[in-house]
């Protein structure tokens, strides 16, 4: 039963969307308002002497020709002007990256400072190891710093001397800075120093 009611309700839905849609605008109807629309037009069957259609070619060559020096001058504004942006809006980036870099750079330093500030409190106090270990992290925040790698190998020269412990892990670091300093005094006088130790 409940079929026969929706199938209705259904019916019913489609006569009412189909009375919306109004009258049918056919091919006929068209055309009936087309014919009525060029009765009013008057069209000429009159054919172009050679030299009216010379003129209007000609005209429409200097259109085109103007049309051309039209888009030439609009693109040679417009171009340097996108490629100015371009180079202004990465010159912008770059400076934003580079301001990004000096930041990390200088938390880097501090951090870098108080390792090595805290090192030498503690190579001070005779703690060895306490000095080894800020001093490896100052090394690992700046690799190439000298300062570092010279008060590292000076801890584990301390070390060895004073525990005779980890003497093979500073004669390696001795080593390798005098690879990369030769002429440094401290280093030669660590160099002398684990010399005797040994």
């Amino acid at each position: 039963m409940s079929f026969g009611g929706s199938a209705l309700a259904m019916i019913q839905s489609l006569k009412a969307n189909k009375l919306l849609l109004g009258k049918r605008y056919t091919y006929f109807d068209a055309k009936k308002e087309y014919l009525i629309a060029a009765k009013g037009l008057k069209i000429s069957n009159q054919k172009a002497t050679p030299e009216q259609i010379r003129n209007i070619k000609e005209l429409i060559r200097k259109q085109k020709r103007v049309a051309g020096i039209r888009l030439t001058i609009a693109l040679s504004i417009i171009f340097p002007l996108i490629i100015f942006g371009a180079y202004k809006f990465s010159g912008l980036f770059k400076n934003e990256m580079t301001h990004q870099q000096i930041v990390v750079k200088e938390k880097s330093i501090e951090k870098y400072k108080f390792h090595i500030n805290d090192g030498d409190a503690m190579l001070n106090k005779g703690k060895w190891n306490n000095a080894i270990f800020q001093y490896t992290q100052a090394s690992e925040i700046l690799p190439n710093e000298y300062d570092a790698q010279y008060r590292l190998a000076l801890a584990y020269t301390y070390k060895c001397k004073y525990t005779n412990n980890a003497c093979g892990k500073s004669d390696s670091l001795v080593n390798r800075l005098l690879e990369h300093f030769p002429d440094n005094e401290k280093v030669q006088g660590l160099r002398v120093s684990l010399d005797n130790q040994l």
